[in-house]
């Protein structure tokens, strides 16, 4: 999940998952399309052809479609977020069934990774009109450091998987750190080259009772941004900090308070301050419910300050191995520090996951929620959403992934003019191919349109990503 993608929105709660269910970007048109389509064809051939390889059971993501505030969600952003490699020998089922040599010693990690794509974009400054077409190379070494202390046959499953920053939250204690920049070239279009960074800090102690988690993360990229139409420069900074105490069995209180800044080129940035509290209920080991109140000030730059207060309610409902279910919802209270008018808006996320079979996962995900404004420090935007995701992997060392999403924007606030409503789509669908546990190699197809009543803000396109990770 690119973390500065969007402003803070609810987020449906996450209690800690069955282990055993954890199975389940893209470079003005003509003939460079064709040039995609025959390394598409080379590599999907080679795909096909080759030998059979152990492959990883992919883990639930977080679903969810495009932000319509900078986004530039890359499919192959699927393979960082779910899993990497893993021997067939030992899926998560054969790893958990393993016996149990006992807790390890803590261990200290130190992961070096790299990562390198080539992206054809039929537009890669999403205009309405006078597309431009180019090939974007992108190398992207890192390094991560931690260290965790977890149950062994955990710990064997998630070590097998992508770099330590992108896993799921691990058990128990751990601090991970991660630093990742990249170099963007483009073929054409050097005056667009970047130099992008993006660093990650991740913490978690847990006492009997208690566990306090906190994260840190900053984002400096050159990104599309659909709300503007155009390609600019994205800094992001943020930082939480949440405790959870268990005061029996059966009944918890959460506490959490969270900050984030971000800074558009020609665009108005905006900075978050949030506060936020749940007590929770757990009727047995599958269900739990909580409800909530959020307190929040948005400072936006060129506009007026806005404020507002969230009641909420949530639950996680595993109605069995194969099916759950995780909702929020509730209202907001927002208001504008000038004379324009307050607002009550109705927000919620819904997402249901469900396992068909073994290594198969189809997942939904319904959504509406409140966000500043970047084109208009005034107003606010209310996006409500829905998107459908299937992954499915192969024993020949294949995964294949496949996401549709719908969104409507609606922009309101305090200032004087017609109303602006955007409504934007977009589908991918792509090949990962692990041909070892430290590597894989991928490829991606991406389609996107917005229809805006905003002409500027309109556009078509299509990419296409050849991608190769490996972590040492």
């Amino acid at each position: 999940m690119n973390h500065f993608t969007q402003h803070p929105a609810p987020t449906v709660a996450a209690p800690a998952e069955s282990s055993a269910k954890r199975r389940g970007a893209y470079p003005t048109r003509g003939a460079g399309f064709t040039r995609a389509l025959a390394m598409l064809g080379w590599v999907v051939a080679a795909d096909l052809q080759a030998q059979e390889i152990p492959v990883v059971e992919p883990l639930p993501q977080e679903v969810g479609p495009a932000s319509m505030i900078g986004a530039e969600n890359a499919l192959l952003d699927m393979n960082a977020a779910e899993s990497a490699a893993i021997d067939a020998a030992e899926t998560p089922e054969a790893v958990l069934d393993a016996p149990n040599p006992g807790p390890p010693a803590p261990k200290w990690k130190v992961i070096p990774h790299f990562d390198v794509s080539v992206m054809w974009d039929d537009n890669i400054f999403i205009q309405s009109e006078n597309e431009i077409e180019d090939f974007l190379f992108t190398f992207s070494p890192g390094l991560t450091v931690g260290y965790i202390d977890e149950e062994s046959r955990l710990e064997r499953f998630y070590d097998r998987q992508v770099r330590a920053s992108r896993a799921l939250q691990y058990e128990g204690n751990f601090f991970l750190l991660d630093y990742t920049p990249s170099f963007v070239v483009f073929l054409d279009n050097d005056g667009e080259n970047s130099f992008d960074q993006d660093a990650r800090f991740e913490a978690r102690w847990q006492l009997q009772k208690l566990s306090l988690s906190a994260q840190a993360a900053f984002l400096s990229k050159n990104e599309t941004n659909t709300e503007l139409g155009a390609r600019l420069r994205h800094t992001g900074m943020s930082a939480g900090l949440s405790a959870r105490y268990e005061f029996t069995e059966r009944t918890s209180a959460e506490l959490g308070a969270f900050f984030q800044d971000d800074d558009y080129q020609d665009a108005s940035g905006n900075t978050e301050y949030r506060g936020e509290g749940y007590l929770n209920y757990a009727l047995s080991p599958l269900v739990e419910f909580g409800v909530g109140v959020v307190f929040g000030l948005v400072d936006v730059e060129n506009g007026p300050k806005q404020t507002f207060e969230r009641i909420l309610a949530r639950g996680s409902y595993e109605l069995t191995e194969k099916v759950e279910v995780r909702a929020q919802a509730g209202v907001e209270f927002r208001q504008f520090d000038d004379e324009g008018g307050d607002q009550t808006n109705p927000i919620f996320e819904i997402e249901l996951n469900y396992y068909p079979a073994e290594l198969t996962r189809l997942g939904l995900n319904v959504h509406r929620r409140v966000i500043p404004s970047i084109s208009e420090p005034s107003e606010s935007v209310d996006t409500t959403g829905v998107a459908l995701t299937f992954a499915r992997t192969l024993r020949t060392g294949l995964r294949f992934l496949a996401e549709a999403g719908y969104e409507s924007s609606d922009y309101s606030g305090s200032s004087v003019g017609s109303a602006r409503s955007d409504d934007y789509f977009y589908g991918r669908a792509g090949l990962i191919y692990n041909f070892a546990a430290w590597g894989s190699a991928g490829v991606g197809y991406e389609y996107r349109n917005n229809d805006s009543t905003r002409s500027a803000s309109g556009f078509t396109n299509n990419r296409i990503t050849f991608d190769v990770s490996l972590t040492f």
